[in-house]
């Protein structure tokens, strides 16, 4: 719209200069650019200048999205003879750490500034009727996952969240999750370029992402799509289990190489392990763990990307020295190649330390890793006692939890001999938006049309730090596979 108002949050960054420019050389007329320091920030006083000679009426103003006060203030004072017509949510700040590294106030800072603000936004502008674009700038860390952004990743996947919900709202509602973007100002820093890199995920060319962002505006407005410049051959392996990954696995480009990795893990196997296990078979039991000891530590190092793995203890377990879910995916492909054999992407999850590892990879090897793996005293006794035929059964083990407040055998009896109904409306304890979840249309996408089902009312006080399960996989796992 020619006469309405295009605000740009984040409007002095790097990023939002760079699409502002692209805005005004290409027809928009007003432009109203907001960042917290606004016309304070280094460089704002050329910006507006240069944007002025485009022919676009540009206005910088400073204000906190967190703070619902400034945005509302901001909001009033757009001229109402050039409405807002347009919203593009750059706004942010990224904290390039791991999870055990990030503080609960550095998080919250993250998602004070993108999140926040995005919420903010939304719900100020509910009423507006001029608005035609609501479109939030989030990440692709918020779509695959990032290791070593987790605040970013979790804000920009609220961004991404609430897109959605604007649209099944009938709200316009946009969200491009971006890759990183080349050029001053624009990227995480040289360790997250460096990392990013590593997986398959290159820095854009400024130009071709303001390409992409037309194309995406004409082609699918109110969507959420991801734009990233992938190479695939990095990032296939990192993030899939041999390409079987619902969000990428019908581009042909990565059907492709899932072919080409399956047969080159085959032709490996092939070849590579029996001069492994001829090698091995010459040395003593001892010396075949402290070679795979040192094929193991080898390639922690080049995953991990440190020089110490020499020094690291073989009983500390894989997470506790640094292993996340897309290093791990990195060391099976690396050890598979090196050993020849068929290894999954959970290796280090199936066998949590470079010891039991060592084992593992004998025992593919040799056929026998007993004498290397560690014995485990029984609870009964010394001696291992070997089951008979005529055995009695003994039930050693029985859970029992059923929706209805079931906890026990007896508790099931009960229920079923007093035809207790066991069904009740949604728990509180899930995180789940319960006010908008009902909806009596049955074919209406996102909701249920009832509001009552059979729950383990318990479920949400699932211990995931003591199974070793990250929140994010705890939170999307049914509550039958937390039983």
């Amino acid at each position: 719209n020619p006469n309405g108002t295009t605000l740009i949050t984040g409007g002095t960054g790097a990023l939002a200069t760079t699409l502002a420019h692209h805005l005004a050389t290409t027809g928009t007329q007003h432009l109203h650019l907001t960042s917290r320091r606004g016309p304070h920030t280094p460089g704002a006083r050329q910006l507006h200048t240069h944007l002025t000679q485009l022919g676009t009426t540009t206005t910088i103003t400073a204000c906190d999205l967190s703070d619902p006060d400034q945005l509302t203030h901001l909001l009033t004072h757009i001229p109402p003879e050039h409405p807002l017509t347009t919203i593009i949510h750059t706004a942010g700040i990224n904290h390039y750490a791991p999870v055990a590294a990030t503080d609960p106030s550095t998080f919250a800072s993250v998602l004070a500034a993108k999140a926040a603000g995005a919420a903010h936004l939304h719900e100020l502008l509910l009423d507006l009727d001029t608005v035609e674009q609501f479109i939030l700038f989030s990440s692709g860390s918020g779509a695959w996952g990032s290791g070593n952004q987790c605040a970013y990743a979790a804000a920009n996947a609220y961004l991404d969240a609430l897109a959605a919900h604007r649209q099944t709202r009938g709200l316009p509602g946009m969200s491009l999750a971006w890759g990183p973007w080349d050029g001053d100002g624009m990227s995480a820093g040289e360790d997250a370029q460096r990392y990013l890199r590593e997986r398959g995920v290159l820095p854009m060319d400024p130009r071709l992402a303001v390409a992409a962002f037309d194309g995406a505006l004409r082609a699918r407005p109110n969507s959420n799509l991801v734009v990233a410049d992938i190479d695939w051959e990095r990032f296939v392996p990192t993030f899939t289990a041999r390409g079987h990954n619902p969000l990428i696995e019908d581009i042909p480009e990565v059907r492709r190489l899932a072919v080409e990795a399956e047969a080159a893990q085959t032709t490996t196997a092939a070849t590579d392990a029996p001069a492994l296990r001829e090698r091995l078979s010459g040395l003593a039991a001892t010396q075949q763990k402290q070679h795979l000891l040192r094929l193991v530590r080898s390639h922690m190092g080049e995953v991990l990307g440190r020089e110490d793995v020499d020094t690291l203890d073989e009983r500390h377990t894989f997470r506790d020295l640094g292993f996340d879910s897309l290093t791990s995916a990195r060391f099976s492909q690396r050890l598979a190649k090196d050993t020849g054999l068929h290894l999954p992407a959970t290796l280090v999850f199936d066998h949590p330390t470079p010891a039991d590892c060592v084992a593992h990879l004998r025992n593919q090897l040799l056929g026998d890793a007993d004498d290397m793996a560690p014995r485990k005293q029984d609870h009964i006794g010394e001696d291992r006692r070997v089951a008979t035929a005529d055995d009695p059964i003994a039930i050693v083990g029985m859970a029992c939890r059923f929706p209805g407040g079931v906890r026990s055998a007896d508790d099931l009896w009960d229920l079923l001999s007093s035809g207790t109904d066991a069904i009740s409306g949604f728990p509180t304890d899930r995180g789940w938006d319960i006010e908008n979840l009902y909806d009596p249309d049955p074919d209406r996408s996102g909701t249920t049309y009832t509001r009552h089902g059979g729950f383990l009312y318990d479920a949400g006080q699932f211990d995931a730090e003591f199974f070793g399960i990250s929140p994010r996989e705890a939170l999307a796992m049914d509550p039958q596979q937390r039983l």
